[in-house]
């Protein structure tokens, strides 16, 4: 269960940022 909340967590701001600057500044997905 704790991998499994890690990895939401770590995904989250990768999504944030995916919706805010979505070209400007192309992050690498971490899933």
């Amino acid at each position: 269960m704790l991998g499994l909340s890690t990895g939401v967590v770590l995904r989250i701001p990768s999504l944030f940022a995916e919706a805010l600057f979505p070209r400007r500044y192309p992050l690498p997905k971490l899933g």
